[in-house]
């Protein structure tokens, strides 16, 4: 991965650019680092898709870290939009967020096929490359928008 960042900086350099933002995550430790990210650097908004192979209870131990981390997003006042598939059971810290705050913490439901992925502040975007075994994916990455902006 490092060699991987050199060389597109020594690139955008080269061509007088600023180089543009991206981490890529291949094992379970950047998956739970770079995830993690998501909610440390939420400023103002977090969009979650999860898709129809999200089973909370599986890796549980993961599940309640980020959990933690949705909570102190939160109460900093960021809003949390998520999209759960519908048969999908809520964790009870995503329930009790939803009620304690209905305008910031909004829950939607739909049976998405595609890949997982979060928007962070409109900037960054997360894609989580899964399988229908939540212990294999294909890895993570976490890239900065080229206008530093999603519309």
């Amino acid at each position: 991965m490092g060699n991987i960042r050199e060389l597109v900086t020594e690139i955008d350099k080269n061509k007088k650019q600023t180089t543009r933002f991206f981490q890529i995550g291949i094992n379970q430790e950047d998956n739970r680092k770079i995830q993690l990210r998501t909610f440390e650097e939420a400023e103002n908004e977090v969009l979650q898709i999860l898709n129809i192979h999200h089973k909370p209870k599986s890796n549980r131990e993961s599940k309640t870290v980020w959990e933690k981390e949705i909570k102190k997003a939160a109460k900093r006042g960021v809003i949390f939009k998520a999209i759960y598939p519908k048969k999908i059971i809520l964790p009870k810290v995503i329930q009790e967020l939803n009620k304690k705050y209905p305008k910031k913490f909004q829950v939607k439901r739909y049976n998405a096929e595609f890949i997982r992925w979060n928007i962070i502040n409109g900037k960054k975007v997360l894609i989580k490359l899964v399988n229908e075994d939540p212990i294999m994916f294909g890895g993570v990455f976490l890239l900065k928008t080229r206008n530093s902006q999603i519309t």
